[in-house]
């Protein structure tokens, strides 16, 4: 089975339902349901949809949180995550966090809509669309 790990905003356009696209990250998360991937996030991913939705309130927040929760497996963020993380050649340490979470958990492929903010990346990384045509 694929190891994807999944950048916030594929998260956030998902729990958003973002125009144009929504489509490609209900399909990954789709097939992480069905376990023909197993799909990973950082602990942040959480925190920064839980800002993003605060609009609906605290317990739609913790509801929509819970469902994802059983769809994905968190990875533990360390000190080797943060530590790597500010001594990397990432321009943002979010983003550097986010890809040393991803090689924790051997991630075959990051999927990101930001791609060019992992140019550091010795990991494969692919937009949705373009992931959902090579997965294909």
């Amino acid at each position: 089975m694929k190891t994807v790990f999944l950048d916030t905003n594929v998260v956030v356009d998902l729990l958003q339902k973002r125009e144009g696209f929504y489509q490609y990250s209900a399909q990954i998360f789709s097939l992480g349901f069905e376990n023909k991937l197993q799909l990973f996030v950082s602990p942040i991913t959480f925190s920064t949809a839980s800002y993003l939705l605060r609009k609906l309130g605290t317990e739609a927040i913790k509801n929509v949180l819970k469902d994802l929760r059983l769809i994905v497996d968190v990875v533990e963020m360390d000190y080797d995550v943060i530590d790597n993380s500010l001594i990397s050649n990432f321009n943002d340490i979010e983003d550097a966090m986010q890809y040393y979470c991803a090689k924790k958990c051997h991630a075959d492929v990051i999927v990101t809509r930001n791609i060019k903010d992992f140019s550091e990346s010795e990991i494969n990384v692919l937009s949705p669309d373009a992931f959902l045509a090579e997965y294909e």
